[in-house]
């Protein structure tokens, strides 16, 4: 964050929490399946499909902009970053 703070950079930051936080609820809706229920309670297959597209786009969409909050970061802890975070591997934290 201070980072972001001292880089000017305001837009992307607030751009990147909204992202990060519209993620979060998408998650929401798919762990818990209610929003998914039809009338009858059954799930909705077009409805949670379309929100794992979302999700995915919203994801990548994050990825993208913390790589570009971290580009102008010393190497060493950029490369640190990417992989702990950015990797798309089962080593990264979940």
């Amino acid at each position: 964050m201070l980072i972001e703070a001292s880089s000017g950079r305001e837009k992307l930051f607030g751009d990147t929490s909204f992202t990060a936080k519209y993620l979060n609820g998408l998650g929401k809706i798919l762990h818990s399946n209610q929003a998914l229920l039809t009338s009858k309670n059954k799930i909705d297959e077009n409805a949670e499909e379309k929100i794992r597209t979302e999700f995915q786009q919203a994801m990548m969409k994050l990825t993208l902009q913390l790589s570009e909050i971290i580009k102008d970061i010393p190497a060493d802890d950029k490369k640190t970053f990417e992989d702990k975070y950015l990797a798309m591997n089962r080593t990264a934290p979940c």
